[in-house]
């Protein structure tokens, strides 16, 4: 019995090592999924930091916050998640308490008079996109595991360096074998 697959904004995606070895930026991913519809997906990796800050990127903007490498989209563009509608308008709902930002003309007023703190707001550079069904098909291929369950609630103070590994272990004993693999796996 095929078993249907379930994708929906929200979820959250872990890369197996079962990937392509090939492509670095998504070894040891967790995706936080913004969209998905007919048309296809769009998210963020959430445990992949730069050396980069939004004072780095944006001279005007005086922010020590780090950006993450959100996918290999776009990536001369600065994107966010955040946890504060009533301060930043416009925002697209995710799910629970989480809204993609779209508005960058305040931010830069938010950041200077301290009402968005780390724990409010991630920015990444570029993002990660699929085509109509090629998540869906990725995810049958075993490229990635889907997740509804990992929670929103720590997703800003969540360390990025064990991220994937406590994501996978979540999911049960059925993933386990995984949790101390090498990276890549031509290594084992």
């Amino acid at each position: 019995m095929i078993q249907s697959i379930s994708i929906h904004r929200g979820d959250q995606i872990i890369s197996l090592p079962t990937a392509n070895t090939d492509d670095l930026i998504f070894s040891r991913a967790v995706i936080l999924l913004t969209e998905h519809n007919n048309d296809g997906s769009v998210g963020f990796i959430l445990n992949k930091p730069l050396d980069l800050t939004v004072g780095d990127l944006v001279p005007h903007i005086e922010s020590s916050f780090t950006i993450y490498d959100g996918g290999p989209v776009q990536k001369n563009r600065l994107y966010y998640i955040h946890s504060k509608p009533e301060l930043i308008p416009d925002s697209i709902h995710i799910v629970d308490d989480l809204y993609w930002g779209v508005e960058f003309d305040e931010l830069p007023r938010l950041l200077a008079e301290g009402l968005l703190d780390k724990s409010d707001i991630r920015f990444f550079l570029g993002y990660s996109g699929w085509d109509c069904d090629q998540l869906k098909n990725e995810i049958e291929d075993n490229f990635w595991v889907t997740s509804n369950h990992l929670g929103t609630e720590n997703i800003f103070s969540q360390s990025p360096k064990d991220l994937w590994k406590n994501s996978l272990a979540k999911l049960g004993n059925k993933y386990s074998l995984w949790l101390n693999a090498p990276e890549n796996p031509n290594f084992n």
